[in-house]
């Protein structure tokens, strides 16, 4: 997207050096100075440099001058007319709209949410296998006429391999 400057003592000097540097970088100006001939000669200099350019005669002592110009060089140089921009604020408020609606509706889920609840049930799943060789290594102990501490530990060395291998869980709710 193509910059917006504001230039002010476009009309001649300073002022009017900065409009043809912008004017050679391809910026949209607005041109504000009190100097009305020399306005417009420096719009004419952005044509001819191929860029747009709104000059408005403005005193810059005169908060309502400035305002007024801010304005104007807003609704001309914007990328958009005013139809259009209505249109695209439009389009995205209904957007938001719908976006409340589906998580109102328990269609959409928070991405938080929805994290927060994997690694939950991840981690109890893990703490489960865990404890798993404590509960159940003394009643195989038991059964096979073992020692209960040796068959507990082979079970938990067992597990703890076991978890190491499947890792982290590797989910991507994005899509990408």
């Amino acid at each position: 997207m193509k910059r917006i400057v504001v230039v002010t003592g476009a009309s001649a000097g300073v002022g009017r050096a900065t409009v043809r540097a912008f004017a050679k970088e391809g910026c949209d100006i607005g041109l504000v100075a009190r100097g009305v001939d020399g306005l417009e000669a420096a719009r004419r200099e952005v044509l001819e440099a191929g860029g747009r350019a709104v000059a408005v005669p403005t005193d810059v002592a005169s908060a309502v001058e400035v305002e007024d110009a801010a304005e104007r060089i807003a609704l001309t140089a914007a990328p958009y007319n005013r139809i259009e921009a209505e249109r695209i604020k439009e389009n995205y408020l209904a957007l938001l709209k719908k976006l409340e609606f589906e998580q109102k509706d328990g269609s959409l889920v928070d991405m938080a949410l929805a994290e927060r609840v994997l690694f939950e049930g991840a981690r109890a799943q893990r703490d489960a296998w865990l404890n798993w060789p404590a509960r159940v290594g003394p009643l195989v102990a038991a059964d096979l006429g073992l020692e209960a501490d040796r068959v507990t530990e082979a079970l938990t060395e067992h597990v703890h391999k076991h978890i190491a291998q499947l890792g982290e869980p590797d989910v991507h709710f994005t899509g990408e």
